[in-house]
């Protein structure tokens, strides 16, 4: 088997273009796609529009006092949050509601996507440019871990970036990696920010474009994980003018906690809905045709039929790279579609989240409805018990995947990067510094399907699925993978 490596790092804000696998994420930020989203604003007054010399977050807490305990105790700075009751399933077994749980403590469903291992790192190209990278760059803490707010120092309470999510004006090029010294020989690393009179005086409630500077990137790329866009020409409600808080609204209003509805791939919350998100502004009886409503009983989402693509990461391998001829990094093999460019995949869904991201339901289940879905495959290393493992990116993307010098048919680089992924996870995690492994427990790679949530990209009644588009002699739904005969023949 060939094997090959990686710069992509789940949930930080670095696109990877398509054609040689690598982005500067300062081209990004001054694209046409990136424009789009600065169409609207949040604001109907400026409060701020006299205001100088930001120093940090305390320089609002004179304002609104209380704000910075309520952002980290929020799900966006601790990347935790406690589960209602029986709502996450792990292999088979319902995890008890109040635990804590989120990216903070866990690996996630990429080996890159453990924070723990990949917080934030500088790596120089080919050309000696220094590259900033890692989860923490879509953090809200400028560049310190998560912390419990009574245990945090001044700076990391004052680093909180209120500017990131409230300012219209905002400069991402000014959000840097940088380092500021070091502690036991290992760099410290922290994140700068837009202070400028600029973005401070165009503070208000986020706009659309605040939140896509992180989400927008999510998956490592330009609309890489959920493969739909929330734009005016992609989504009913953006081109009617509905902002992201508008429906993640914080409740109560001053909290700073989002509420979100269920997700088989969300597992915390700051405040959760139990019933979809939709049925706060449709309440009640939608459809004029009686028929949408009796005929689907209830066992249909609306999601089904009024979102009908997805796109983005396809597939990703985890045991193959190339060489960026740009960058000098080396990359993992990725098949990427366009946005909304492929059809959606229909499940039978219980409402749970799961570990691994695979939907369970049955329609005779009173909680189970059909749902949409996107199909993600990934081909991962897997220890004897094929349990998935992180891997510390930066050995890879640096250095490639390296060569077979144990016979094992692993490269040295691959088990280096699992090995260090897995003992800083454990050290962490709080436990002992050295967790006393001294070999890497990767056994091979296998290859796992996975499906992620898709609730963006609404189409408007005129364009969603009818009936004949379910039940015609044609129907985008394919029943017998859904272990069912079609229920309703529409002859066409």
């Amino acid at each position: 088997m060939r094997y090959l490596s990686a710069l992509l790092i789940i949930f930080f804000s670095f696109s990877i273009a398509l054609a040689d696998g690598y982005y500067d994420p300062k081209e990004y930020y001054k694209s046409k796609d990136y424009e789009k989203y600065k169409s609207r604003s949040a604001r109907k007054a400026n409060p701020h529009k006299k205001l100088t010399g930001y120093t940090g977050a305390f320089y609002c807490e004179k304002c609104h006092p209380g704000a910075i305990e309520e952002v980290m105790n929020s799900i966006h700075y601790k990347w935790a949050g406690k589960l209602p009751p029986n709502y996450l399933i792990e292999n088979g077994k319902a995890v008890t509601g109040g635990k804590e749980i989120g990216k903070k403590y866990k690996l996630g469903s990429c080996p890159g996507a453990y924070p723990l291992a990949n917080y934030l790192g500088i790596l120089p190209d080919k050309n000696g440019k220094k590259i900033g990278l890692g989860c923490g760059k879509c953090h809200v803490g400028g560049g310190y871990p998560p912390v419990e707010f009574k245990k945090a120092m001044f700076e990391q309470k004052n680093a909180i970036e209120c500017l990131l999510c409230h300012a219209e004006e905002y400069d991402m090029s000014k959000r840097k990696v940088i380092k500021v010294g070091e502690k036991n020989g290992k760099p410290i690393l922290r994140l700068t920010q837009d202070m400028s009179d600029k973005a401070l005086q165009s503070v208000g409630r986020p706009t659309n474009e605040a939140c896509m500077r992180c989400h927008y990137t999510a998956g490592g790329g330009p609309l890489f994980k959920r493969g739909v866009d929330y734009a005016d020409d992609t989504d009913v409600h953006a081109a009617i003018g509905l902002l992201c808080v508008d429906c993640h609204t914080p409740r109560p209003r001053k909290d700073h906690g989002m509420v979100r509805s269920l997700g088989l791939d969300i597992w915390n919350y700051d405040h959760y809905t139990k019933e979809e998100g939709c049925i706060k502004c449709h309440p009640g009886k939608i459809h004029k045709d009686k028929r949408y409503d009796a005929g689907c009983n209830g066992k249909v989402a609306c999601v089904t039929c009024h979102i009908k693509t997805t796109g983005g990461l396809m597939m990703k391998d985890f045991s193959q790279m190339h060489q960026s001829k740009k960058s000098g990094f080396w990359l993992f093999k990725t098949i990427v579609k366009d946005e909304h460019s492929v059809p959606v995949v229909y499940k039978w869904w219980d409402g749970k989240a799961r570990e691994p991201f695979i939907p369970q339901g049955d329609p005779k289940d009173k909680n189970s409805k059909l749902y949409v879905f996107k199909k993600f495959e990934q081909i991962i290393p897997v220890d004897k018990n094929g349990n998935r493992l992180p891997y510390k990116l930066g050995i890879v993307t640096k250095m490639g995947p390296g060569k077979d010098e144990n016979g094992n048919n692993i490269p040295d680089n691959i088990e280096k990067a699992t090995l260090i992924g897995v003992k800083l996870g454990k050290f962490l995690n709080g436990k002992p510094e050295n967790p006393g492994i001294k070999k890497s427990p990767i056994a091979g790679f296998k290859k796992i399907t996975e499906y992620f949530m898709v609730s963006h990209g609404v189409l408007p009644k005129e364009e969603a699925l009818t009936c004949k588009d379910c039940h015609g002699n044609n129907p985008v739904i394919n029943w017998k993978e859904l272990g069912m005969e079609n229920p309703v023949t529409i002859n066409q």
